[in-house]
């Protein structure tokens, strides 16, 4: 379900949320998340650069790329860096997923790839109700929906990154889309490769200073199309710069 057809969104001619809006609700939403991590880390500030993309603080993976930075950059116990990305959005209502800009999460991974730095995903989806499809939809599909929104109520889920992309059930899968006149590619993770993470950021700290996270997989790869075809890493980048 692209974000026009959600109820939440029946304002404005049917258009999204306004920029503003969003972006103050997803900053409200790295300082909580920022505030739970706290306790368990040596630091975890949001990150600021003199380098940008587009405006957004960009981090430098060598000399000559830059990748659009994950919201938080934490310091473990143990002394080592992680980064945190959170996306205040709703999973959709007629796929078992959510995701992200393929832009951004192609430099996710060649953050994490290139420095070393692991990338933990945070999702949370807006109150059950404002999910729903504006109109009428079936009755089993609002049950799937219901069943997938209660494995977390609201609450923040998600995994590394690592997890994420591990291919499964025809995921992670790219989607062409249009986002506030904008076409762009997004790159879809399933629902079931993602855990409730309320009262576990200490077990996932934790399981970072010890090793025990996913390793990142050597190249990334994603199903598109219907019947979905398995892209690998080449044409995977190709489709993020528009070719």
């Amino acid at each position: 379900m692209t974000l026009s057809k959600r109820q939440d969104y029946g304002h404005n001619r049917g258009m999204q949320a306004p920029k503003g809006t969003s972006i103050e609700r997803s900053k409200r939403l790295v300082k909580e998340i920022q505030k739970a991590l706290k306790p368990f880390v040596d630091s975890c500030e949001m990150y600021q650069s003199d380098e940008t993309i587009s405006g957004a603080p960009a981090v430098r993976i060598d000399k000559n790329r830059l990748a659009i930075a994950p919201d938080l950059k934490c310091i473990s116990k143990g002394g080592r860096g992680f980064w945190v990305e959170i996306k205040d959005k709703s999973q959709r209502f007629y796929y078992p997923d959510t995701g992200a800009d393929l832009h951004q999460v192609l430099g996710w991974y060649d953050i994490w790839g290139t420095l070393n730095e692991p990338v933990l995903l945070v999702f949370q989806d807006p109150e059950l109700e404002s999910c729903m499809p504006k109109g009428t939809a079936p009755n089993t599909k609002r049950t799937q929906f219901e069943k997938r929104w209660h494995q977390f109520e609201g609450a923040p889920y998600g995994n590394w990154l690592s997890d994420c992309l591990s291919i499964k059930e025809n995921y992670p899968r790219v989607f062409a889309e249009r986002s506030r006149d904008l076409e762009m590619c997004i790159l879809y993770f399933h629902i079931s490769s993602m855990i409730p993470l309320n009262n576990r950021w200490k077990q996932i700290t934790s399981d970072f200073d010890h090793g025990v996270v996913t390793a990142l997989p050597n190249s990334i790869r994603a199903y598109s199309g219907s019947p979905p075809r398995l892209l690998g890493e080449r044409e995977i980048r190709k489709l993020a710069i528009g070719q």
